[in-house]
């Protein structure tokens, strides 16, 4: 049986306009470029015709080491920001320089997933996110996306190994510290889901929810409120 989903921010930007937000373009301006995107060794090409699997690899590290920067950046703006209009938009841009790190076909896939969840499709949202994931690896919002789905299906543990992976990869993720609260929270570890949220809070001190619901895990962990 599964559980109603919550979609996280996924939802929110995953049709998100790429050239929307006036601070990416000068986060792009900044570092002289835009979106990074994970080009596939069989588009890229150099004067003399197609890269080599070696220069292929160097360009999809250079880019992931961009990805990593300019998260690194805003995270610290999201950070030090206690508005939380101001938060959802710092985590809005966010979530659209990983989508924008993803291979097209992998987006195409994600996007699809979306729907089939959004559908209550469950087993096919699944194929489409087992499909990206064999596509582009090591991606922490591929990850947290199917972890989602695992949780809503009462597949916790298969959940956690998801988020352990995302969260490695991508430490700065408001969404997935949130999901694992959730998960953690729905297998009955109090005290694991509360010192999570502690950490949604830490990343996003404006997070709408942050400060009410930190209260009340702490009373389920501790017995007693803050």
């Amino acid at each position: 049986m599964f559980k109603p989903l919550k979609l996280y921010w996924l939802l929110v930007v995953a049709f998100y306009p790429l050239n929307a937000s006036s601070s990416l373009k000068a986060q792009e301006r900044r570092e002289g470029g835009g979106v990074p995107i994970l080009i596939s060794a069989n588009s890229a090409k150099n004067e003399k015709g197609h890269i080599s699997d070696g220069e292929q690899g160097t360009k999809d590290k250079n880019a992931e080491a961009l990805l990593l920067k300019q998260l690194s950046e805003l995270a610290r703006l999201l950070a030090r920001t206690h508005h939380s209009q101001d938060a959802i938009k710092i985590e809005q841009e966010m979530e659209l320089l990983r989508q924008g790190a993803l291979h097209p076909m992998a987006k195409a896939l994600l996007r699809s997933a979306v729907r089939n969840m959004e559908a209550h499709k469950f087993s096919a949202a699944m194929d489409d996110l087992n499909s990206a994931l064999l596509l582009q690896p090591d991606t922490a919002l591929l990850y947290r996306q199917r972890a989602q789905l695992y949780s809503a299906g009462s597949q916790s543990e298969l959940a956690l190994v998801d988020l352990a992976r995302s969260i490695h990869l991508d430490g700065n993720d408001v969404a997935a510290w949130d999901l694992l609260s959730t998960v953690e929270e729905q297998k009955g570890d109090m005290m694991a889901a509360y010192k999570a949220w502690k950490h949604v809070l830490a990343l996003s001190p404006a997070h709408e929810e942050a400060k009410s619901r930190l209260q009340s895990l702490h009373t389920k962990a501790f017995g007693q409120a803050l």
